[in-house]
């Protein structure tokens, strides 16, 4: 065994561990040759080149393929979220994507005005991406799938920001809503908290923050924008009223937005602060919270 043969070996892309198999010699001695005849640099050129020629052989595999894809996207991800936490590499990332974009949307525009093929397939792309969509949207709210919508948005429904604990070990949303369930809780008045009730609405549903046995809703919001927030009340009342025949309904809220809301909701809508509903509950319930 000479050492050019070692290094017509690995020239021609065969590992080192193929070449110590090959010739009897440790895999240790090989890397060793090599790297001195060859520089490290050089050396290390062609030990990717072989890394790469090997994973793209493997990639013929489907189930290899999947995994590789996983691992590497995960790989990626990290380290660019790793070098993202530096300022200066992120502006220079920043503008480098920018101006990739700015390029390849110069590139369509130049193909789609020169090149009749690439505009007939780009047409015929986009027609198929917008008849998808079409399908994709229809589907949503096909009311055939009415049902499965409606369990998906209830599983997302429970999901979604709970992060406080009401007194009967509900998972809530915030403090007014355990603030609220707290009182009922105290004086024993039973409730029922994001009761569903069928709605003509994308989900099929509405959610009622309280309900009390005898039927009186109560709901609570933070929300800054009163007159949004009114306007999904008042709908969510009114079909209450009209199609449940519910009209007791309270919306407990901040003192401060207490006027807002009694001024744009119905009139059968009793607006009060915690407080105000703390002492109405004390009152129906012949005590008085300190």
């Amino acid at each position: 065994m000479e050492e050019n043969d070692l290094i017509r070996e690995y020239l021609s892309l065969h590992s080192t561990r193929e070449i110590s198999d090959k010739f009897n010699v440790p895999l240790e001695k090989v890397k060793s040759i090599l790297s001195v005849a060859l520089g490290r640099d050089k050396y290390m050129k062609i030990a990717h080149q072989i890394g790469a020629k090997k994973v793209s052989q493997k990639l013929a595999d489907p189930s290899f393929r999947k995994k590789y894809s996983e691992k590497m996207t995960i790989s990626v991800s990290k380290a660019l979220k790793t070098k993202m936490q530096d300022s200066a590499f992120r502006d220079a990332w920043l503008i480098k994507a920018n101006s990739a974009s700015l390029k390849g949307n110069d590139r369509i525009k130049y193909l789609l005005s020169t090149d009749p093929a690439f505009y007939e397939k780009w047409l015929g792309k986009c027609t198929d991406g917008g008849k998808k969509l079409t399908q994709i949207k229809k589907g949503i709210h096909d009311p055939l799938n009415q049902t499965e919508r409606t369990k998906w948005s209830i599983k997302g429904l429970k999901k979604t920001g709970r992060k406080l604990t009401g007194p009967k070990g509900e998972h809530m949303y915030n403090y007014l809503e355990v603030s609220v369930a707290k009182v009922l809780n105290q004086y024993s008045m039973d409730y029922e908290y994001e009761k569903l009730v069928p709605a003509p609405n994308t989900n099929g549903f509405l959610s009622l923050d309280f309900v009390l046995s005898d039927g009186t809703v109560v709901e609570t919001t933070y929300w800054d924008d009163i007159e949004q927030k009114s306007k999904d009340l008042t709908n969510k009342f009114n079909h209450l009223k009209s199609n449940f025949g519910i009209s007791t309904t309270f919306l407990i809220t901040k003192k401060s937005k207490s006027a807002g809301y009694k001024r744009l909701l119905p009139p059968y809508v009793t607006v009060l602060s915690l407080q105000e509903f703390k002492h109405l509950v004390a009152g129906k319930r012949g005590k008085m919270i300190q």
